[in-house]
């Protein structure tokens, strides 16, 4: 891949180490690109970065829906994935 892509792709990721965050971002269907381990810390990249800045304040302030189920099993997933890496 060529330097212009990967830039490109960097610029659309979204990274976060808070399980919670990504497990909400799955259960509203973002994609999971990768998880980055840097020392004790797993970052999980996620693709859309623009989609995503504008419903992360809505998960902030609590106005953001998503279906109990979805985010009970994504949590699950998340942590079930933390355990593995």
């Amino acid at each position: 891949m060529n330097l212009i892509n990967e830039i490109k792709k960097d610029f659309n990721s979204y990274s976060t180490k808070d399980y919670y965050i990504a497990s909400f971002l799955i259960a509203k269907g973002f994609k999971l690109a990768s998880t980055n381990k840097k020392g004790r810390e797993i970052f999980f990249v996620f693709e859309g970065r623009e989609k995503i800045e504008k419903v992360l304040p809505g998960f902030y302030n609590g106005i953001e829906k998503v279906s109990a189920l979805s985010l009970v099993t994504a949590i699950r997933n998340i942590k079930s994935m933390l355990h593995n890496i």
